[in-house]
């Protein structure tokens, strides 16, 4: 797939009216601008899919399976509340029922 091709399709895909499709996307990519997001998305979904011979995933299919292989998704009961999870940098999103690593300024630190 050409990056073009690519990149137009993550544009398809991500809802701008939906901040959970946003912050997917920002999340994958670590940058807190939009169109930097899509481009770094666009760019690495269109690597994937040349190198692997039956690349079948949707572009948000993708970003969650990245996002989970890079620890940056965390499941529902992972958090007590919302402050531990915002001092980590997790923010919950509603669509996916899911904590996503959102600020990526803060790390947790185990002493």
């Amino acid at each position: 797939m050409e990056y073009g091709k690519a990149l137009d399709l993550v544009k398809a895909t991500v809802s701008f009216e939906s901040a959970a499709d946003v912050n997917l996307v920002k999340s994958f990519a670590e940058v807190t601008e939009t169109e930097k997001a899509l481009e770094i998305v666009a760019v690495q979904y269109q690597q994937a899919s040349e190198r692997v011979s039956d690349f079948n995933l949707t572009v948000f299919e993708y970003v969650l399976a990245i996002l989970e292989q890079e620890d940056k998704i965390k499941e529902a009961d992972y958090y007590e509340n919302e402050i531990d999870a915002e001092n980590d940098g997790f923010w919950w999103i509603d669509e996916i029922s899911k904590w996503v690593k959102l600020d990526f300024t803060k790390t947790h630190i185990n002493y």
